[in-house]
Parts: structure tokens; sequence; C-alpha cells
């Protein structure tokens, strides 16, 4: 596991990359928080859980592929991370906590599949330019009032397949 705290503040980290092989399973609390040069970074498909603002506030960051071993997206995770553009929730989420995406000003495109159960409210919020492409042909009841505060536009019953895990633009239509 990586500690809370590990990388809090590293101004000259740019990537992280993990070896083939890595048994990485955890990642802790606010752990490459405020990274402001952190661009990219590939997590190992065996992580299961990142905790709470690990990646808010890495204003650089445009890529992060999450693994689809991930259970729950946490509370701010990406929260203020305004250069990420685009995210595909893998099939192991079931998921989203509240502020998750909070001020990610350039996201323009989130996936989420059916095994998406939970939304918290303003999961979602100052994601101004968002458009939602959802599987569910309608938010699931435990989606919370107010998990699509200020998303732009919502694509519901999207229909397509999964590709390695993800429910992604490539394979998804808007429907109706």
């Amino acid at each position: 596991s990586i500690g809370n705290y590990a990388f809090y503040k590293c101004s000259e980290l740019t990537t992280v990359a993990f070896g083939e092989g890595s048994q990485l399973e955890t990642i802790g609390t606010n752990t490459f928080q405020h990274d402001a040069k952190l661009a990219s970074i590939t997590l190992p498909e065996t992580v299961e859980s990142i905790g709470l603002s690990s990646f808010s506030g890495c204003t650089a960051l445009t890529t992060i592929k999450i693994p689809n071993s991930l259970g729950t997206i946490s509370s701010n995770l990406f929260n203020g991370c305004t250069a990420l553009e685009k995210i595909n929730i893998p099939t192991s989420v079931s998921k989203i906590s509240s502020y998750a995406f909070k001020d990610c000003l350039s996201l323009k495109e989130i996936y989420i599949p059916l095994t998406v159960s939970t939304v918290e409210e303003d999961a979602f919020v100052g994601c101004d330019s968002l458009i939602v492409f959802a599987q569910n042909t309608k938010a699931p009841r435990n989606w919370e009032k107010g998990w699509d505060n200020s998303v732009n536009h919502i694509a519901m019953g999207s229909e397509g397949k999964l590709v390695d895990g993800e429910f992604t633009k490539e394979s998804a239509k808007a429907v109706g």
C-alpha cells in the first residue's frame, strides 16, 4: 500500500507508473493531493481502494486509467483536477461518492456502466461542460438527488458493449 500523504505536494512529480506485476492494493488518503505537475498516472489492476482526495488539486492531470478492481470512486478523489477531460468508469465500480469530480472544469465526457448503483449528491458539481453517458435508462434509486448538479447533458440508456471492462464512447450510442 501507499500511505496517507505519501506524495502530498510533490511539486516536481509529473508521471507515476507502476511496474508490471505490481501488487499494489491500497492508495491512502491525500496521497498525491496538490501535485500540481502530475499529468498522468497508470494504476495497476490490483488497486482496490483509493482514499479520499488522493488526486485532489492535481491541476495538470489529463489522463488516468481507473483499474477494473476499484469498487468506489471516493469523495473528492479528483476534486479540482482542472485539466482532466475524460473518465471511463470500469465495471468494478459500484459507487461514485460526493464531490468525486468537483470542479473538473475540463471534464467533457464520463461513461458510467450499469454496475454503478450509487452516485452521491454533487458528484459532478462544477463540471459545467460535462456530458454523462450512462447505460442505465434512468437514474437508479440510489443515485441521490442532485447527483447531476452542474452536468451539461445526460444521455441515459446509452447503448453499447464493454471494451476491456469499460463502457466507452467508442461503444456508446445515445438513445432518444
